[in-house]
Parts: structure tokens; C-alpha cells; sequence
């Protein structure tokens, strides 16, 4: 039996878990939470609290069927969204408050069927009313029935183009979408503070990584779901290592190469303890049969 084989046979040796994540607290209903609260049927969502229906939320409070939202609070049905407060209905919108039915508008407040307005309030459908009127039409209009609003706003939708590439605070970051305050990073999807890295998917504060889906990862590449990593290759739901390989759900520990289930632990192969010098030697040999490079 090859070795990656071994390391496959040793992954189904044990039962695995209903859902995955750490630090959670009343969040049983989810799968992928990492330091969430009270959140029900939540997924691959991050210090988020007392939400509902969400998917990739990250530091959001009292929201309910969002998608990858960034720190907003008292939103519903929102989606690529960062920095809003008490709204609906917002697409790819950012810093908005008391705003409802809004796609790509930034930096205002008592915005109704909005599209692509910036430093704006009282608008309904892109026209400026005044702050009596527009409270007063405002009303009238959320006792219409919500698909009949979003058939108002098509027609602005359509008219307004869209961007290839959506990015808020961004240096030298090419290709993929929705990435916020990263600086070099190519082709990365729904990121966050990441850093000289490539090919990410849902990642907060990645640095000199590629292929990963994680949190606070530097040096790492093929990591998912894994948070605090250094130096770290081919994780999986993994949490606090460094200097492993092929991994998982490991957490707290160093040195692995082909572990499962293990915590607190150093020097181990196929879940098997060895000395530092034995583990050391054992692994670069491992490294020659499957054609890596072995740095002397």
C-alpha cells in the first residue's frame, strides 16, 4: 500500500464529526463556524453572532438569510456586502444605513431601489427627494409586495454596468471577485486582509499562501478550513499547527506529516510517535518517494 493510501485508510479509521469548527457557542445547526454565538444553520461563517440562514458571514450581528456579508448588523436578505447596518435587500454594497433594495451603493443612508449611488440620502430609485418626502413614499412602497419592488428596480439594474471585478480598499490585487483590503493577491474569491498569495477562496488574513480556505495562514498551501497554520501543506479542518503536512483535523501541535485526529502533539507519522531525529529522517525520505524537493 502507497503511502497516501496508508494516510487515506488512517482517516476513515475514526468516526467523524457532524459538523466542523472551534469556539463556538449555541451553534450546533451549522457546519464550518469558527468563534460564532448563538447562529442557527450558519455555514463557513466567523466571528458572527445571533444569526440566521447565513453563508459566509464574517463579523455579523443580528442577520438572517445573508451571503458572504462582511461586519454588518441588522440585515436581511443581503448579499457581497461590508459595512452596512439595519437594511435589506442590498447587493454588493458597502457602508450603507436604513437602506433598502440597493445594488452597488456606498457610503449612505435612506437609500430605496438605489443603483451605484455613492455619498447619498433620501434617494428613491435614484432621484433626490426630501427627507419628508422620502419617508412618506418610502412607506407607501414597503407595503408592496417584494417581488413587485424588485421588478421596479430591473429596469436602473440593467442600465447600470457592472463590474468584472469588485474590490474595496485593494493594492495590486488581479482577477477573482469580492476582496477587501488585500494587498498582491491573484484570482481570490471572497478574502479579507490576505496578503501575496493566489488562488484563495473564503480567506481572512492569509499571508504568502496559495490554494487555501482558512484563517491566519502564512507560508500554506492546499489548506482548508484551517485556521492559525504556519508553513503548513495539504490541511484539512485543522486548527493551530505548524511545519505539518497532509493533516487532519489536527490541532495544537507541530511537526505531523500524515496525521489524523491528533491534538497536542509533535514528531508524529501515520499517528505513529518518533524521536526529532527519527521524524526528521523518516520524513525526508517520505519526501523522495513522492517527488518533493528536499531542502538539505
Amino acid at each position: 500500500m502507497g503511502f497516501l493510501a496508508e494516510y487515506e485508510k488512517l482517516k476513515k479509521s475514526f468516526p467523524r464529526r457532524h459538523n466542523h469548527g472551534w469556539n463556538n457557542q449555541n451553534s450546533e445547526h451549522g457546519d464550518y463556524l469558527h468563534v460564532c454565538k448563538n447562529c442557527y444553520w450558519a455555514f463557513e461563517s466567523n466571528f458572527s453572532e445571533d444569526c440566521l440562514y447565513v453563508l459566509g458571514a464574517t463579523r455579523c450581528i443580528d442577520c438572517v438569510d445573508c451571503d458572504y456579508c462582511f461586519e454588518c448588523e441588522l440585515c436581511y436578505q443581503s448579499v457581497d456586502s461590508q459595512n452596512c447596518y439595519n437594511s435589506t435587500y442590498l447587493e454588493g454594497c458597502q457602508n450603507l444605513i436604513d437602506s433598502h433594495f440597493c445594488v452597488f451603493c456606498q457610503s449612505s443612508h435612506d437609500l430605496f431601489g438605489c443603483v451605484g449611488l455613492k455619498h447619498q440620502k433620501f434617494c428613491i430609485f435614484n432621484r433626490q427627494f426630501s427627507k419628508k418626502e422620502y419617508f412618506r413614499k418610502v412607506e407607501k412602497l414597503k407595503k408592496k409586495p417584494v417581488e413587485e419592488i424588485l421588478a421596479m428596480l430591473n429596469p436602473l439594474k440593467k442600465g447600470f454596468p457592472k463590474r468584472y471585478f469588485r474590490e474595496v480598499n485593494c493594492e495590486n490585487c488581479q482577477a477573482g471577485s469580492n476582496i477587501a483590503h488585500s494587498k498582491n493577491c491573484y484570482f481570490c474569491f471572497d478574502v479579507t486582509n490576505c496578503q501575496d498569495s493566489g488562488y484563495l477562496d473564503q480567506g481572512r488574513m492569509i499571508t504568502d499562501s496559495f490554494d487555501c480556505a482558512g484563517y491566519k495562514l502564512e507560508l500554506c498551501y492546499q489548506c482548508y478550513n484551517t485556521g492559525h497554520a504556519y508553513n503548513c501543506n495539504f490541511l484539512e479542518d485543522c486548527d493551530y499547527l505548524s511545519d505539518c503536512n497532509f493533516c487532519y483535523e489536527c490541532f495544537n501541535s507541530h511537526d505531523l506529516f500524515s496525521c489524523a485526529y491528533l491534538a497536542q502533539q509533535k514528531y508524529c507519522i501515520l499517528n505513529r510517535q518518533f524521536s526529532k531525529k527519527e521524524y526528521f529522517k523518516k520524513v525526508a525520505e517520505i519526501k523522495k518517494k513522492l517527488g518533493w524537493k528536499v531542502v538539505k
